[in-house]
């Protein structure tokens, strides 16, 4: 047997019948090119055999799908005010303090020619004061809009004292000085005379205590690119303003020839000690502002007013002492109602828990018409009529505070 007829008998023995009914008929041919089994026929086109089991119950129908709420973005919240601001300012004081007062003339010193109303004469005190005070300022916030604010401050001061005389009789032609025969048409508190001093030993204390309530706190509001946080606060409280100076070496620096002179001008009246002491304290109301920006730029305005204070005037004058006036002190008071009005603008840069702070105060006190006594060496008193008693204080500060 040859190699060529036995690989042959090999063949022929692998080879399936398949295969040789395959190799007959060409059309079975590309299944075994492919070397892919033929697909079984469909089990789906056979007829299902017969079952016993009941029929299937129809299936609920399905349930709506729920929409998911989306992930919360986490925010941080705004931090808590500062539990305690501590401010301390230096503040640039300038300003005056006046008393007007008077009384009805007695015709031996004025009379009346023609016209209507009743003469007066009267003096107007002044001083005009300046000095350095610092203040400092507390709050205490213990609720997020709640906050107790306390405030005090006092200096020492100088300046001028000045007291004008005058004549005031506006609807009437008045004859002055019978004896000189001086003639005024409707004077409107034409000066009389005018008496100056120096001041010394000074000084102004001024305490105010209020609740402040926010009403309005914007946190993250913005004009334009810029964003800034802004509130507003409604304080009630109440407050005290004082000063209390000695006046000395007075000057009659003035006569207008109305009344006889009593002392010519230039007189200077030997030993001469006038010591004032005045009040103001009742309670307020006002509003607070303030605006800030995240860079540190804060900006604040404050406001009190009160229509209920109370001014109280105790005044020792010693050369009247032991003559007209009683010889202690005090031997003469001045009392009133009024009003006070203040108001502050400052604006600060902060840094961390730190600032500093430069601004404008301005604080005025004026009273209603009150009363001016003064006592005699014997216990009796003569009663004036106050026309006002005033007091005004404004300048710059500067300061710094702290938050913790």
């Amino acid at each position: 047997m040859t190699r060529s007829s036995a690989l042959a008998l090999l063949l022929s023995a692998v080879l399936s019948p398949a295969a040789r009914a395959a190799s007959a008929d060409p059309s079975l041919m590309p299944e075994f090119e492919s070397h892919r089994k033929a697909p079984a026929p469909a089990e789906a086109e056979r007829p299902a055999a017969p079952s016993d089991a009941p029929p299937a119950a129809p299936s609920a129908p399905a349930a709506p799908a729920r929409h998911r709420r989306p992930d919360r973005v986490y925010e941080e919240p705004a931090p808590r005010r500062p539990w305690i601001v501590a401010h301390g300012r230096y503040w640039f004081v300038s300003g005056n303090q006046e008393s007007r007062y008077g009384a009805i003339a007695p015709d031996t010193v004025l009379q009346v020619v023609s016209g209507s109303g009743d003469p007066w004469t009267g003096s107007t005190a002044n001083s005009r004061l300046r000095g350095k005070m610092p203040i400092a300022e507390l709050e205490i916030a213990p609720f997020e809009r709640v906050a107790i604010l306390g405030e005090y401050g006092a200096a020492g001061v100088s300046g001028r004292f000045g007291r004008t005389d005058w004549v005031d009789a506006q609807h009437a032609d008045v004859l002055l000085a019978p004896q000189l025969g001086v003639t005024l048409n409707s004077p409107n508190h034409v000066q009389s005379g005018h008496l100056s001093a120096s001041v010394v030993s000074a000084r102004t204390t001024w305490a105010s205590a209020s609740l402040a309530l926010r009403v309005v706190d914007n946190r993250g509001a913005s004009i334009g690119r810029m964003e800034y946080d802004h509130s507003v606060d409604v304080l009630l409280g109440a407050e005290r303003f004082t000063d209390e100076y000695t006046v000395y070496d007075a000057i009659v620096d003035a006569d207008s020839g109305i009344f006889p002179a009593a002392h010519p001008v230039g007189f200077r009246f030997p030993g001469y000690v006038q010591r004032v002491s005045s009040a103001w304290r009742g309670p307020h109301a006002g509003l607070r502002l303030a605006a800030s920006t995240p860079n540190g730029f804060h900006l604040e305005a404050l406001v009190l007013w009160s229509p209920l204070m109370e001014y109280r005037g105790d005044l020792y004058d010693s050369v009247n002492a032991g003559g007209t006036l009683r010889p202690n002190s005090p031997n003469v008071l001045e009392r009133a109602h009024g009003v006070a009005f203040h108001q502050r603008f400052g604006a600060s840069w902060r840094w961390e828990a730190f600032s500093l702070e430069a601004g404008y105060m301005h604080m005025y006190f004026y009273s209603r018409t009150g009363l001016r006594r003064s006592y005699a060496p014997n216990g009796t008193s003569t009663d004036e009529q106050l026309d006002r008693a005033m007091v005004e204080r404004s300048g710059f500060y500067a300061g710094a505070s702290a938050r913790f």
